[in-house]
């Protein structure tokens, strides 16, 4: 019985595609954040999550070789607030001068992840 319950919740799902965006003008094509600043001074840059036809929860992670130099205000969106768009800041707190990088994901149940390449640069 579970087997087909789970099996027409999947079909359902799939037939409303489950959609994760961000909206935000100052991402370039590759989605990339570039974030940029000079003697350990944090910087940050808000952008807004939207999710269309979710049956779960948005998850923000940040992993990744530098993820330690990086923060996101909220580790997770409900579905409620996805739907109309939830701004959340990423931030840059430098803890030594050079590149750092790491990865931003934006996941949910039903959807793709969607992947935000994050690059810092201290000078």
């Amino acid at each position: 019985m579970n087997f087909l319950k789970n099996y027409l919740v999947e079909r359902q799902v799939k037939k409303m595609n489950p959609n994760i965006e961000v909206i935000n003008h100052s991402l370039n094509s590759n989605v990339i954040l570039n974030l940029t600043t000079t003697n350990f001074f944090p910087v940050s840059k808000t952008i807004t999550i939207k999710g269309e036809n979710l049956i779960g929860n948005i998850n923000l992670s940040i992993n990744g070789t530098n993820a330690s130099q990086f923060s996101v205000s909220e580790t997770n969106i409900n579905i409620s607030d996805a739907s109309i768009g939830e701004e959340v800041t990423i931030s840059y707190n430098p803890t030594s001068i050079g590149t750092h990088t790491a990865l931003f994901t934006i996941s949910s149940t039903s959807s793709s992840p969607f992947i935000i390449n994050l690059n810092g640069n201290c000078q």
